[in-house]
């Protein structure tokens, strides 16, 4: 069982280590589904025509560019941020009855 001294080294020396690995995981995570929506790949049954013009195309195009932006590690405060309220109207959309 590790001691606290231990993870408090860990958090301290690893932390930066850790951080951009999940903030590239989570980056890939945006593109993969940006990428579904706008052109289909990774194939998906829920893959359907998305008008760009829409809330939908709106959300993402924001999923695979700030993915890309994350992933690049470029104004990523504020690309979290937006990318945060994407994730946010997805929680609150009415669910089909």
């Amino acid at each position: 069982m590790p001691t606290r001294e231990s993870l408090k080294r860990l958090t301290t020396q690893g932390g930066p280590y850790v951080l951009s690995v999940l903030r590239i995981v989570l980056a890939l995570l945006f593109v993969e589904y940006g990428s579904m929506k706008l052109f289909g790949f990774p194939p998906s049954a829920q893959t359907s025509h998305l008008d760009l013009i829409s809330l939908g195309g709106l959300a993402a195009l924001m999923e695979f560019f700030g993915g890309l932006l994350l992933l690049a590690g470029l104004f990523t405060r504020t690309t979290a941020f937006l990318l945060s309220g994407d994730g946010g109207r997805v929680l609150h959309r009415p669910c089909p009855a």
